[in-house]
């Protein structure tokens, strides 16, 4: 197989027209997508510049208010560990004393919002006006 031989001529390309109307069509297309690509590296590049600018400004920004949280943070959990150190003894002493009589109260609690139930159920149910009292009768004259 043979292949085809390159020219070896030492002819320069034909100029191209001045005018970009009377260009080949290839020509009018590639001076088009120039142009698209032109704006469009324009484009990137402003919005790189746009994130450059945000990364350096407020994000650095955002990073010192975080760290200022952090810290924050950091020290009301130290304050509360060192006031549970400090309240240990009461804390203790509150669970073995102070909730064994929740138990009890709890239930006088029930106890008594039953008996609160039970009143406003037969108030609610009576015919009568208060506490079982029959309603009075109008006089008439005769």
């Amino acid at each position: 197989m043979s292949r085809p031989r390159l020219s070896t001529s030492t002819q320069s390309p034909r100029p191209l027209p001045t005018s970009a109307a009377t260009w080949p069509r290839p020509w009018k297309q590639l001076a088009d997508a120039s142009g698209e690509l032109k704006s469009t590296l324009s484009t990137l590049h402003t919005m790189a510049s746009t994130t450059n600018e945000l990364i350096n400004t407020d994000v650095r920004k955002v990073m010192a208010s975080t760290d200022k949280a952090i810290a924050s943070i950091e020290r009301v959990a130290g304050s509360a560990d060192r006031m549970l150190d400090e309240n240990q003894a009461a804390i203790a002493n509150f669970s073995d004393q102070g909730l064994r009589q929740v138990g009890p109260t709890l239930l006088e609690l029930r106890e008594t919002l039953r008996s609160f139930k039970q009143l406003s159920d037969q108030l609610g149910s009576s015919n009568t006006l208060l506490l079982g009292r029959d309603q009075p009768k109008e006089f008439q004259s005769k």
